[in-house]
């Protein structure tokens, strides 16, 4: 919701200076919303950071960057102002209340894999154990994934 560009790059900001230097960036994305289809096209793109907190401490500092850039709880999929997801962190497999890495869906969503080809396609899933190449290759998904200017 609002400036979407704007916003990504706030996050971005807040990351960089409260949870680590950002190491790789991808090109942004525009893409179709996913779940509820019936609102405005999302910007999609992934940053790999360098940071010393674990999995947990590094989900409340997401959480703090998302409330800082005026995310609100919404419904389920629906609009909002920024969402940022752990999707990996190193090789680790995490399942901790809400905090589960790899992301479970990212197999299914190119607005994530098509980003993270940018960062590195060799990049293994340490649980399918499939490269995002190859996950990007055999994704059922079908939404289109359009690299802004």
């Amino acid at each position: 919701m609002g400036n979407r560009m704007q916003n990504i790059l706030h996050a971005e900001s807040l990351i960089e200076s409260a949870i680590g230097a950002i190491e790789k960036k991808s090109a942004y994305y525009e893409t179709a919303p996913w779940g509820n289809t019936e609102q405005a096209a999302f910007i999609n793109s992934a940053v790999m950071i360098m940071t010393d907190d674990k999995p947990s401490e590094l989900l409340i500092k997401v959480q703090t960057v998302e409330k800082t850039c005026g995310r609100k709880k919404t419904m389920h999929w629906g609009p909002r102002v920024i969402d940022i997801d752990i999707v990996f962190f190193a090789d680790w497999l995490v399942k901790k209340g809400d905090l589960i890495i790899p992301h479970p869906e990212i197999q299914n969503r190119n607005f994530v894999l098509k980003p993270l080809l940018d960062i590195e396609k060799n990049i293994m899933h340490p649980k399918l154990n499939k490269t995002i190449e190859e996950l990007y290759l055999e994704s059922p998904d079908q939404c289109e994934v359009k690299k802004l200017p």
